[in-house]
């Protein structure tokens, strides 16, 4: 008897604990092929289920397989980081309704509605992927979408970074204005060491620049619409300028009245610059507009950082060319002058502040600093050496490595021993490499 109360009191707590196994994974979204149909979804299209409080549930394989995180626990913030503009994503969520936006690599158009879940509601998903929408017009969201594609595949099939930044520029504002109308297009990048916005690309009316030169030629931090954009990062839609507007431009006199503009981001955190586009017509632009140039913010912010990096190696190239002519030049008597001349190239294309040559000692068994020293006063640099040592000390096993490199020189444990305090105090080095 009692063994048949111990079974059956055992069974049924295998019998609870498999309901509520199954009730949970109903709750979670765990029963795919359940929750794909209850979406209306496709073989091919991704879903989610989120419960409103933004807890995602459920992603499916093919959502996961477009993003290459199969396996991988999901939630909707790195979601969000893959689609841009995130904005368009995370309104399915607020409320039911559709949106086109880039996803990952792909672009597709999601709808949302609310289901029933016992006595919650989930919000559910379906992501469709587009290949080809048509760009006619920026109305509504298949035409954005096609609109974006078309302004990426021109940009991805015409600009080279070997164009040179100067070229680039204009390039991205005829892609883009070939799409969204314009009566003028401006492309800033921000100048970090000076904390301001400058123009580099321009499409419209010249007198504009000239205004602008007039009152500095460029745009502070917090200041007109790029200033705006590079104080808080977000995009900005100026219906009207000539009314209550927020956000208004720096040039309140000039025949432009609407704008959209966005800022070019590198990641989640580098910003490099802002685009803009203008009208004379007040009202023209609209969120759809904003909505289409922020999806292709990206693209653009790739595109420039692109032609700025092959601009900056194209340049450090042409300064090692030419650092042996400019060598050869001095003559070689004139110590002085030649290590002035090396050190200084040296320093400019490795962007260090100091730079100098120590020069092996025989007789002192010694590296001896040369004069001059890029960036360090001549009083520092007479009396710096190296002691080389013997076989196995400090010196010696600097002087016979390919390098040496340290990023915290104070901590180093043999910087006494290496003649290298005199660089920390007063010198002020923190991070130093030497190349035998």
């Amino acid at each position: 008897m009692e063994l048949f109360v111990i079974l059956f009191l055992g069974g049924g707590g295998v019998l609870l604990w498999l309901f509520l196994w199954s009730r949970q994974r109903g709750q979670l979204g765990l029963i795919p092929q359940a929750l794909d149909e209850q979406a209306g979804a496709g073989i091919r299209d991704g879903v989610l289920a989120v419960q409103p409080g933004g807890r995602l549930l459920y992603a499916n394989n093919v959502l996961r397989s477009w993003l290459a995180l199969e396996g991988v626990e999901l939630d909707l913030e790195t979601l969000a980081r893959q689609a841009e503009p995130s904005d368009a994503f995370l309104g399915l969520l607020i409320e039911d309704g559709s949106a086109a936006f880039r996803l990952g690599t792909r672009w597709v158009e999601g709808t949302s509605h609310r289901v029933p879940s016992g006595a919650e509601t989930r919000i559910l998903v379906v992501l469709r992927e587009i290949d080809s929408p048509s760009s006619e017009s920026v109305s509504g969201g298949r035409a954005q979408l096609g609109g974006a594609i078309t302004i990426v595949n021109e940009i991805n099939e015409t600009i080279n970074a070997s164009l040179g930044i100067e070229r680039v520029l204009p390039a991205l504002l005829a892609i883009v204005r070939k799409v969204i109308p314009a009566d003028a297009g401006e492309i800033c990048l921000y100048d970090a060491e000076n904390g301001v916005l400058v123009p580099r690309g321009w499409d419209g009316d010249t007198a504009y620049v000239l205004a602008l030169a007039a009152q500095g030629g460029c745009y502070d931090v917090g200041e007109g619409i790029s200033g705006w954009i590079a104080m808080y990062r977000r995009p900005v839609l100026v219906a009207d300028s000539n009314a209550d507007a927020v956000v208004r431009p720096k040039l309140i006199e000039s025949p432009y009245r609407s704008y959209i503009a966005v800022p070019l981001m590198l990641g989640d955190s580098r910003f490099i610059g802002t685009f803009e586009l203008a009208s004379t017509t007040p009202g023209f632009y609209n969120v759809n507009h904003l909505t289409l140039l922020t999806t292709i913010a990206r693209s653009l912010a790739t595109a420039i950082y692109n032609a700025q990096l092959y601009a900056a190696q194209a340049q450090r190239i042409e300064e090692l060319a030419t650092l042996q002519s400019k060598i050869v030049q001095v003559r070689a008597s004139d110590a002085e002058a030649l290590y002035a001349t090396l050190t200084e190239r040296v320093a400019r294309l490795m962007d260090s502040g100091i730079c100098g040559v120590l020069l092996y000692d025989e007789r002192r068994r010694a590296l001896v600093a040369e004069v001059p020293f890029f960036g360090l006063p001549t009083q520092l640099v007479r009396g710096y050496t190296i002691p080389v040592g013997e076989a196995g000390s400090p010196g010696r096993d600097l002087w016979e490595r390919d390098f040496w490199i340290s990023n915290d020189l104070a901590d180093e444990p043999n910087v006494e021993l290496l003649g290298m305090m005199r660089l920390i105090n007063p010198g002020g080095v923190e991070n130093t490499a030497i190349m035998p």
